[in-house]
C-alpha cells in the first residue's frame, strides 16, 4: 500500500484575505449605533457618529502604547473605546467591569452582523474543508472577533483554532507569532500553509518555516511565496502543494 500523504494545515488571515476591510466600517457604524442605543439609550445615529470619531483615536493611542500581554491590552482597549464613545456623547461612563462587559457584548453583536466576505471565499473555505484540509486562522484580530466574522459567513464550524494573538500571547509583528501558533496547533511548519495579504507577514511566516501564500490582487511578488489574486484560487493551489 502506498504511503498516505498528509494534507497541509491551512492558516488563513482574515482582513483583506477572507473579508474586505473596505466594506466593514460602514456596517460597524450602523450596528454599533443599534446596539449602544438599545443598551445605553440615546440615538443610534449619534452613537454611529461617536464611533466614527472615537474609534481611530483610541486605536491609534493603543497602537502606540506598547504591547504588554494581549489580554490586558485588549481589555484596556475595549474599556477606553466605550469611555471615548460615552464622553463624546456627554454620557456617564459605566463602571469599570460593566464597561468591559458592554464593550465585549457590543463587539460580539457587531461582528456577527458584518457581511464583507470577498466573492468566492465562502465556497473556497467549504471546498478546502470538504477536501480534508484542516483550517485555522492566523490574524492580528482577537479570536472572539474572528469567531463573529466567521459565524456571519456561516463557516465558523469549519475552522479549528482562531489565532488571534490572544490565544498564544504573542504579537503578530514577527516570525515568533507563527512559531507560536504552529506549536499551539501541534503542526509541523513544513506541513503548513499560511495565507496573508501582507508581504511583511508572509516574510515572517516564511522565516518560521512554512509555505506562504500571498493574496495580491495586483499579482505583486513576495520572495519565495506563492501568489494568488484572490482566495478563490486557493483550493487548487493547496491541492497541488499537497501532492508535491
Amino acid at each position: 500500500m502506498a504511503p498516505t500523504t498528509q494534507k497541509p494545515t491551512v492558516f488563513l488571515d482574515d482582513g483583506d484575505v477572507m473579508n474586505d476591510n473596505a466594506l466593514r466600517p460602514h456596517q460597524w457604524q450602523l450596528h454599533v449605533g443599534a446596539f449602544m442605543s438599545e443598551r445605553l439609550g440615546g440615538v443610534a445615529a449619534a452613537w454611529e457618529e461617536a464611533n466614527k470619531i472615537a474609534f481611530p483615536r483610541v486605536l491609534d493611542h493603543h497602537s502606540k502604547g506598547g504591547w504588554k500581554g494581549y489580554g490586558i491590552y485588549w481589555e484596556n482597549y475595549l474599556r477606553d473605546w466605550l469611555e471615548a464613545l460615552c464622553k463624546h456623547l456627554k454620557m456617564s461612563v459605566p463602571a469599570n467591569a460593566a464597561a468591559l462587559a458592554i464593550a465585549k457584548d457590543a463587539s460580539a453583536y457587531v461582528t456577527r452582523r458584518v457581511h464583507a466576505a470577498f466573492p468566492g471565499v465562502i465556497d473556497s473555505i467549504r471546498e478546502l474543508h470538504a477536501g480534508g484540509f484542516r483550517l485555522h486562522t492566523a490574524s492580528a484580530e482577537h479570536s472572539s472577533d474572528l469567531a463573529g466574522y466567521l459565524e456571519a459567513m456561516d463557516v465558523r464550524q469549519l475552522f479549528g483554532r482562531l489565532y488571534g494573538p490572544d490565544l498564544v500571547e504573542t504579537a503578530t509583528g514577527g516570525p515568533e507569532y507563527y512559531r507560536s501558533i504552529f506549536a499551539d496547533a501541534g503542526v509541523d511548519p513544513g506541513s503548513s500553509v499560511v495565507v496573508d495579504d501582507s508581504p511583511r507577514a508572509i516574510g515572517w511566516a516564511t522565516e518560521a518555516g512554512t509555505t506562504s501564500v500571498l493574496v495580491a490582487p495586483t499579482g505583486a511578488k513576495a520572495g519565495k511565496a506563492h501568489v494568488i489574486r484572490r482566495v478563490a484560487e486557493l483550493p487548487s493551489l493547496v491541492d497541488r502543494l499537497g501532492d508535491s
